[in-house]
């Protein structure tokens, strides 16, 4: 591990899940001093991850750089997923908390753990639909049903729906660079200078 502190990519598990994803970009909101580097060295070892790892890597940035999704029809997937008979009437960190009450309400979750690419795919389906609500909650329902019930998980799919994860656009840049220069082999024209 290049030595981010208290960054420990292990511990969130296989990094292609949104569950990592998003605890990587928790843990470089908690710490500004080292959220460029946090994030280059999920992003490098996502790079390294196998099968799979080029679109795992290009979901990521996706994520990191796409529009919100309007809350209406996050309230409209929340409501479908967790069998509200209303969509809720909240916005921002509420309408998180009251997924994350939904999810831990309803139990277990149906199907494989979320990926990131899962997630990318259905916020850039979703920027098609535009504003057509009920389009973008029947891709996003099956998001919410597969998030995990354990952590925050399901708060932080909010979130990123949201625009509100992912680091801004400098921290981002930032980190695709230092990623970038570790992962480069140094070039024989770096050598004979």
């Amino acid at each position: 591990s290049p030595g981010v502190p208290g960054l420990d990519l292990q511990s969130f598990g296989p990094l292609v899940n949104f569950r990592a994803y998003a605890s990587v970009l928790g843990f470089a909101a908690s710490d500004p001093a080292h959220a460029a580097p946090a994030v280059a060295e999920y992003l490098q070892a996502l790079a390294g991850s196998g099968d799979g790892a080029e679109d795992a890597v290009f979901a990521a940035l996706s994520l990191m750089d796409a529009p919100a999704v309007p809350d209406a029809m996050v309230a409209a997937a929340i409501a479908r997923a967790f069998d509200e008979k209303q969509p809720p009437k909240l916005v921002g960190e509420m309408l998180a908390a009251k997924a994350l009450e939904g999810r831990q309400r309803k139990g277990a979750p149906s199907g494989p753990p979320l990926s990131v690419a899962s997630v990318a795919e259905a916020v850039a389906k979703c920027q098609v639909d535009g504003r057509k609500v009920a389009a973008g909650a029947e891709r996003l329902a099956p998001l919410f049903a597969s998030s995990s019930n354990e952590g925050m998980e399901t708060f932080f799919l909010v979130r990123c729906l949201q625009g509100r994860l992912g680091p801004n656009r400098e921290v981002a840049n930032r980190a695709l660079g230092k990623a970038m220069v570790l992962a480069a082999p140094m070039s024989e024209c770096a050598m004979t200078t």
